[in-house]
């Protein structure tokens, strides 16, 4: 049995979303390796007896930190936010994290926002059925970070200049609260062709909910930041905002499928054949994939150089040029 530490609090996630955080749980999700428990006491157990301790890295500092651990005993760096948002030096750390547990799909535990799977055979028995709604707006988006890394807030503004754009939360004259994430969704359904799935930053593999949560209903997600898009999504299930050299080329597409419901209706063809993982199912496959490695990795291994993996390696990029008529250009954030 491995016991692992959250030795400090993520969002509220002190057993890493895992209801219990014991291996009953993992158990029944049908982890491969369900011997490990996930736990928040600090003093449930001697510091150094634990095999692994999980430190969320926005909530971490140095005068924080356990003062004993053992020569095996495996220290992760977890971090959910994109290099360019994280209020302090990765490099502070240097020589202590043994894995990583991040959002970068080359991390020692990789841990997307969401991922997308082919059906069961038992899944593609139940065909896909459009619902066809009867929508009357063009595009949504969410938002409360208004002036954002990323400069996505110009490419909106960019894009509005050639076609309407439904701005909802602290950046737009649109309501939908946030604590109804249901009803908003529905709505989005019901109403819109297209939500913009705009990350805050543009960082490599950094993809979050907006996307994934958008591809679980009818209505094509337009994304824009810095990850392999084609790597994590089937084809054709979105439209790619950086593949066009100016926001009026890509309103000029958008108002094109707006126009044709037979182009537009190809981009719901992948859900035949794949599902989105995301929720809770993504939280117990991160702890079995962790659970796995603390049974099956003995090797050894030590960041001595986090700002160059999580900052550098990361390429974080943001908009050089913002105007509607001028191509897409970027300099370095970092």
């Amino acid at each position: 049995m491995k016991t692992i530490l959250v030795w400090n609090n993520g969002y509220n996630a002190f057993t890493e979303g895992l209801k219990g955080g014991d291996l009953r749980e993992l158990e029944k999700m049908g982890c491969p390796q369900p011997n490990c428990r996930v736990v928040r006491n600090r003093t449930l157990l001697p510091l150094d007896r634990y095999h692994a301790i999980i430190f969320h890295f926005r909530a971490t500092t140095l005068d924080d930190l356990p003062a004993t651990r053992s020569a095996a005993q495996r220290w992760i760096f977890k971090e959910t936010e994109p290099a360019s948002y994280i209020y302090q030096f990765p490099r502070l750390y240097n020589g202590l994290f043994n894995w990583t547990y991040t959002y970068r799909l080359n991390s020692d535990v990789p841990a997307p926002y969401g991922r997308v799977a082919r059906k069961t055979p038992a899944e593609l028995e139940v065909p896909f059925v459009r619902q066809h709604f009867n929508k009357t707006r063009l595009a949504a988006w969410f938002v409360s970070n208004c002036h954002a890394h990323s400069g996505r807030d110009q490419v909106i503004k960019g894009i509005k200049s050639f076609m309407q754009v439904d701005v909802y939360g602290k950046c737009g004259v649109y309501k939908c609260s946030r604590e109804d994430g249901r009803s908003c969704n529905a709505m989005l359904e019901r109403k819109y062709k297209f939500y913009m799935a705009f990350e805050n930053s543009l960082c490599k593999d950094y993809v979050t909910e907006k996307f994934f949560n958008t591809l679980k209903y009818e209505v094509v997600p337009v994304v824009y930041g810095s990850a392999n898009y084609k790597k994590i999504a089937p084809p054709h299930s979105y439209i790619n905002a950086l593949d066009f050299t100016t926001t009026g080329k890509l309103a000029e597409y958008l108002l094109y499928l707006d126009s044709n419901h037979t182009a537009y209706d190809e981009y719901f063809h992948w859900k035949k054949e794949y599902k989105i993982v995301n929720g809770y199912l993504l939280n117990v496959e991160r702890v079995c994939h962790l659970c796995q490695k603390l049974h099956t990795d003995s090797s050894t291994k030590v960041y001595n150089d986090l700002d160059a993996w999580f900052v550098a390696e990361s390429k974080c990029k943001r908009l050089k040029k913002r105007l509607k008529t001028l191509r897409w250009n970027y300099d370095l954030v970092l």
